[in-house]
């Protein structure tokens, strides 16, 4: 169950290392794409001072070898079907990979039930034929409980819409 979703673009300048947490030094959290902006919490913000992201050179493709140094997301609030009133909202973060199957999907939901993805139980799964993990959602059918999941969006606004812990940094 899919209670709400947004689009996330990070931003790390530092490379992954196991076992060390780093924070992004850029981020920028959206419910629209084209509306993605660099948080005025941003450590070192990397598009030009007021741009958005389409116009930052680390999102662009080819400055990370063949992808993007900046990773653009779709993070998911979601609930088990069965969830009850005090059942924590889960976060589900895409990767880059899965954006574009994902925009279809919720296009699709749109079109088909005239509802957002709330408004559907959808089967969250894996591609079979990759070789890398390829979240995939699919088999929407109505929700029949969709006032009790409509009314948990303020909390997952909340989830969705928290900044990274930059303390660190």
């Amino acid at each position: 169950m899919i209670v709400d979703f947004i689009c996330r673009n990070m931003y790390y300048d530092k490379p992954w290392k196991e076992g060390v947490i780093t924070p992004p030094a850029c981020w920028a959290i959206n419910k629209v794409p084209a509306a993605l902006t660099p948080s005025s919490n941003v450590v070192k913000r990397q598009a030009p001072k007021g741009k958005d992201c389409t116009d930052c050179p680390m999102n662009q493709f080819g400055s990370d070898g063949d992808g993007k140094a900046c990773k653009n997301q779709r993070v998911l609030a979601v609930l088990l079907p069965d969830a009850g009133p005090e059942d924590p909202i889960m976060t589900l973060v895409l990767p880059p990979t899965a954006m574009k199957p994902f925009d279809g999907y919720v296009s699709s939901v749109t079109r088909l039930f005239q509802v957002p993805p709330v408004g559907v139980i959808t089967q969250i799964g894996f591609h079979p034929e990759k070789t890398y993990p390829l979240p995939l959602c699919g088999n929407p059918r109505p929700n029949e409980r969709l006032e009790e999941f409509f009314a948990r969006r303020p909390e997952a606004d909340i989830a969705l819409t928290a900044e990274p812990d930059t303390s660190a940094a």
